[in-house]
């Protein structure tokens, strides 16, 4: 018997952890967030189909964006909680989540001023597309 539990739901799709099944809504599959006529990198999910959102929504701030999606991700746990999580949680730390990915977006480094000597600061040759 299968059961369908989808444990982690975003904006762009639902998850099951335990096979390798990713359920996506019908609009992520429309332009102008995927067509084949675009390459990978025009094709856009995740924070970037959000943040493609908001650049074309008045009056959307990026600064509650990106402080709401840190809040998110806070944690505070032992350390044997926190290794615990790392033997069974298919997830990165809660720490990687929040810091790793705005990273890669030039909207986070205009709306925080982040400049290259930065803790944080990546530079742009070595930024990734995440969808």
């Amino acid at each position: 018997m299968t059961t369908n539990i989808y444990l982690l739901c975003v904006l762009n799709k639902c998850s099951h952890q335990l096979i390798s099944t990713i359920t996506f809504p019908v609009a992520i599959l429309q332009a102008p967030f995927y067509s084949l006529k675009q390459t990978g990198s025009e094709n856009l999910g995740g924070m970037s189909v959000t943040l493609d959102i908001m650049s074309r929504t008045e009056g959307a701030s990026y600064e509650e964006y990106f402080s709401n999606r840190a809040r998110v991700w806070c944690q505070k746990a032992r350390p044997e909680f926190q290794q615990m999580l790392l033997s069974v949680d298919v997830h990165g730390p809660a720490i990687l989540r929040a810091n790793m990915p705005p990273r890669n977006f030039s909207e986070w480094y205009k709306t925080f001023g982040v400049k290259d000597t930065d803790q944080m600061y990546l530079p742009e040759d070595n930024r990734i597309i995440i969808w």
